[in-house]
């Protein structure tokens, strides 16, 4: 009896032992990876935007130039209070999906990036927080950073000094994890999962290599 006992036991063993290592393994599969770019406390800021896209082929079709890019250098632009900051890039051009293919780098101008709070007259600050250096984080996604690498979807202003903008102001960029080329999400995590529908390439590219997106990108140039 033991041993006719013994064998529905084992197998059932295995079995869960299996589900335990599938429903592991599952965990590490296109799981999003969280990367927190700002090198600052980071002030989140929310608006009204000129438009907005649902899904890549909207914000495709929209843009003038579709790239791989990898910052080089940057300046933050105040405007006439302090947390109305603009981000200036240059940026090197790595690959192009959408645009001219001869172009080898570009400026990238955003809204957000890094300024002095300091510099607010007390009168208008009631919090008495985050006082000096903070980085604008509009939706709670930083602007892209010296150094790392992007896909990005961009509109041209016709102005050689502003350069290009995001395509939907925050919507257009995602980074890409420069050890194995996989989108990465920096968007602050909190306003990540309240408006991932807002940030639809994180949503549906993070985690993923990126030829994923550029199979895509490939299908919407026929």
């Amino acid at each position: 009896m033991k041993k006719k006992i013994w064998f529905p036991i084992a197998f059932a063993l295995i079995v869960t032992t299996l589900a335990l290592v599938i429903t592991s393994n599952d965990q590490f599969i296109d799981q999003p990876e969280f990367v927190t770019e700002a090198t600052h406390p980071t002030l989140s800021s929310h608006g009204n935007y000129e438009r907005l896209f649902k899904n890549v082929e909207e914000i495709y079709q929209f843009s003038d130039l579709v790239a791989e890019i990898t910052v080089t250098d940057q300046e933050s632009l105040e405007g006439d209070v302090p947390t109305a900051v603009q981000t200036r890039s240059a940026v090197q051009v790595n690959k192009v999906y959408k645009g001219s293919p001869d172009l080898k780098s570009i400026v990238i101008t955003e809204s957000g990036g890094i300024t002095d709070l300091s510099k607010i007259k007390k009168s208008f600050d009631t919090s008495n927080q985050n006082q000096g250096l903070v980085e604008i984080t509009p939706e709670g996604s930083p602007v892209i950073k010296p150094q790392n690498t992007y896909l990005v979807f961009l509109k041209d202003t016709k102005d050689a000094y502003w350069g290009y903008t995001i395509s939907g102001s925050i919507q257009g960029k995602i980074r890409l994890n420069e050890s194995n080329m996989k989108g990465v999400i920096t968007v602050q995590k909190d306003e990540y999962e309240k408006s991932k529908d807002l940030f639809f390439l994180q949503r549906d590219y993070a985690g993923k290599d990126k030829t994923e997106l550029e199979s895509k990108l490939s299908k919407l140039k026929q």
